[in-house]
């Protein structure tokens, strides 16, 4: 969504999305590109990898999967370069059969690729508390010296694509990179209520949604995450059903299946000034907060209650927070503008 309204804002953007998940970055593209117009899309590199190690790991760019119509999909499993969005522009296919730096048959992939890797980005994101998926400090530490050195005045780096989170990515302007400046922004959430077990409930159209924390250790502070869904039995997605029934998916009556534990993950709940820290260690040349509070998860008579959100909750950029039962940050890395031109060093 992130890559997607980028490109929507200006037509000298690009965007870089980077997913380690190949049915979610495939749901990403389909439910955010397909409104976009093909030579906005043009503009755009979806690749499945790790954040981690990009370049190498980077296998992936699934734009085909808009309209059914981008590409052939047997050029494309055997190494395919391209395709026509609906008003015929050009999107780039990586194999999905790659591991590693793709090979010959990977055609004009690769070089365009590498362009991307010498290009510095404005803007990169980890959304969706992907970083907590990351547990060690070392770990934490060496992405955000990555994602410092992708940004515009961030080094001469050149290790990576991109580094972007689950279903985020790092995306570019107009202004060509080099020195101007970049920002790196992530979340978090935390307060009393998040160091322990956990059920946070919401209801969209005729499914059932539960976020569960099913246990905290305090001493490593690390937390097991799973998402829960009660659906009709003949329930279907939203995007897969008719016009008629697009919101929410099909409305269909009792009975609900249960699809427990639909997606499960590993996270390390890192705390402000421990990102902080790492942040300036990294070199970022400034580190900023944006905090707002959310719902008291303690006030609720039954784990079971549906817990309201406020949509509209601004977030506000603070010194200090005095503790609350919930709350969502955003810590944003800023690499302030170079003077001069830069010359950049690839390994």
């Amino acid at each position: 969504m992130s890559s997607a309204e980028w490109l929507r804002g200006d037509p000298r953007r690009t965007a870089l999305g980077l997913d380690i998940d190949e049915q979610a970055l495939s749901w990403g593209i389909r439910e955010n590109f397909a409104s976009l117009p093909g030579s906005a899309r043009g503009r755009a590199c979806m690749l499945l990898g790790d954040v981690r190690d990009p370049l190498t790991s980077a296998r992936f760019a699934c734009p085909e999967v808009l309209d059914g119509q981008e590409g052939d999909e047997q050029s494309a499993a055997e190494g395919g370069v391209a395709g026509a969005g609906k008003d015929g522009a050009e999107v780039s296919c990586i194999s999905t059969q790659s591991t590693g730096a793709p090979s010959a048959a990977a055609g004009p992939v690769w070089p365009q690729l590498e362009k991307l890797r010498r290009q510095r980005a404005d803007l990169i994101c980890a959304f969706n508390f992907s970083s907590c998926c990351l547990l060690h400090r070392s770990e934490l530490l060496a992405y955000f010296r990555s994602a410092r050195a992708r940004l515009a005045g961030g080094g001469t780096g050149g290790e990576s694509v991109a580094d972007g989170g689950a279903g985020s990515g790092a995306v570019r302007g107009g202004g060509g990179g080099g020195g101007g400046g970049g920002v790196f922004a992530m979340d978090l959430y935390g307060g009393t209520s998040s160091e322990g077990a956990l059920k946070l409930h919401r209801r969209y159209g005729d499914m059932d949604y539960t976020w569960e924390q099913e246990r905290f250790d305090a001493v490593t502070r690390t937390t097991r995450i799973s998402l829960h869904f009660r659906v009709p039995h003949d329930w279907v997605p939203a995007s897969s059903a008719p016009d008629s029934t697009r919101r929410g998916g099909r409305k269909r009556q009792q009975p609900k299946r249960v699809l427990r534990s639909a997606f499960s993950y590993s996270w390390r709940l890192w705390t402000i000034p421990e990102v902080r820290e790492l942040m300036q260690e990294a070199g970022f040349d400034s580190v900023h907060v944006w905090m707002r509070k959310m719902p008291d998860l303690a006030d609720r008579e039954d784990e079971e209650e549906e817990v309201e959100m406020d949509e509209h909750a601004a977030f506000e950029e603070v010194e200090t927070f005095l503790q609350t039962d919930s709350w969502n940050a955003y810590v944003v890395g800023v690499v302030k503008p170079r003077r001069g031109k830069m010359k950049e060093v690839h390994s």
